[in-house]
């Protein structure tokens, strides 16, 4: 599955995370968890991809946070606990099942993934959809879907490629 994500001149998208094989067969009795990757295309100077937890966050204050986003409609600073890379064209971002991720505001992602599955929103920002109510969030399942080791410490090793030359010609 490939889609074309574009965020120019919006906002940044949801915090998200998809489930692996074992929880959505487990959940859902479907064969096949979601695991994707963001290609940067397109940005604008201060544009971020979301990705990973940022080290030694508090996780229970995380999800009070969000449980109160869900049902009082409290905004909160998520940035207190979702890690962030600055955006550069060529960058590659690897997002395997499990991991916190959002494609923040002002590029353009080639977003390729293994299916198109569940995808459990962990904050939409307090934003209303079409019928004018906020757009769904769903904490339960987001909180036992996340693997919690995925900071930014390991994301940085693990989850962000670096380019590198695998071979080279005279004019190339």
């Amino acid at each position: 599955r490939v889609h074309y994500d574009d965020s120019f001149e919006g906002g940044n998208m949801a915090i998200q995370v998809h489930p692996d094989n074992k929880y959505i067969k487990e959940n859902f009795n479907e064969p096949i968890g979601q695991h994707e990757s963001y290609y940067i295309v397109h940005v604008k100077n201060g544009a971020k991809v979301f990705l990973g937890l940022r080290d030694g966050i508090d996780i229970e204050d995380f999800r009070q946070a969000v449980l109160r986003a869900e049902r009082y409609h409290e905004p909160f600073d998520y940035e207190k606990y979702v890690n962030s890379f600055k955006s550069e064209v060529g960058d590659l971002f690897l997002i395997p099942a499990g991991t916190v991720h959002a494609l923040g505001k002002d590029q353009v992602c080639v977003e390729i993934g293994t299916s198109y599955g569940y995808t459990f929103h962990i904050y939409d920002y307090l934003r209303p959809g079409l019928n004018g109510k906020l757009r769904p969030i769903h904490a339960e399942h987001a909180f036992k879907a996340i693997k919690f080791k995925r900071v930014a410490s390991w994301v940085s090793s693990n989850l962000r490629q670096k380019p590198k030359v695998l071979r080279r010609g005279r004019n190339w």
